[in-house]
């Protein structure tokens, strides 16, 4: 029934109701149909008995208010985020290493226990890597993972705080003169801001 009244609806003259005989159309239905043929400028409305409905069609009382043509204007655009490579200030490992010498550079300090087999490096604090997260031990160990995937055949690691990391050789390093850890450690990088 629908599809009849809308091709009727074209039908009509806009300054003439148009009457719809529409039998079967009841409840909800009746509603649902009225709202679809009555837009653009028309209106419905329903009669209704007990044995059928009839459903009238007409321009609106009132017109509807002509919409303005489009103007595109222009959008404030919000402060761009900078670009992941703007926000890098530099590249920097946990130590920096200059010739054969070894320095702090992100691990502000660490301790070598008796035996060189634990390592304990105190992390510098408000650092923010690249990703706007703050530097952390757990980014150390992410790190490595990523940069350096045989790290855990030489070692362990663990973090007891944030800014805490320990790494546990499994072999002295005389027993193990091809893993140096100061060395490993000054080639996985992080990229601070």
């Amino acid at each position: 029934i629908i599809p009849l009244l809308k091709q009727r609806l074209d039908w009509a003259n806009s300054y003439h109701d148009l009457y719809v005989y529409a039998p079967d159309v009841s409840g909800d239905l009746r509603h649902i149909t009225m709202a679809l043929i009555a837009g653009d400028g028309w209106t419905a409305s329903a009669n209704v008995d007990r044995f059928s409905t009839f459903i009238v069609i007409g321009p609106s009382e009132e017109a509807p208010p002509e919409e303005e043509p489009a103007t595109e204007e222009p959008m404030e655009e919000a402060p761009a985020e900078p670009a992941a490579e703007e926000r890098v200030v530099s590249t920097r490992s946990l130590v920096g290493r200059e010739g054969d010498e070894f320095y702090p550079d992100l691990a502000i300090s660490w301790t070598v226990s008796e035996d060189e087999q634990t390592w304990t490096f105190e992390l510098e604090d408000g650092v923010i890597i690249s990703d706007g997260n703050m530097f952390t031990s757990y980014q150390v160990a992410d790190a490595i993972r990523k940069q350096a995937p045989d790290f855990s055949d030489s070692a362990a690691y663990e973090f007891p705080d944030d800014l805490t990391i320990s790494f546990y050789l499994y072999f002295p390093p005389s027993e193990n003169p091809d893993f140096i850890l100061l060395d490993e450690l000054s080639q996985i990088t992080f990229e601070v801001q």
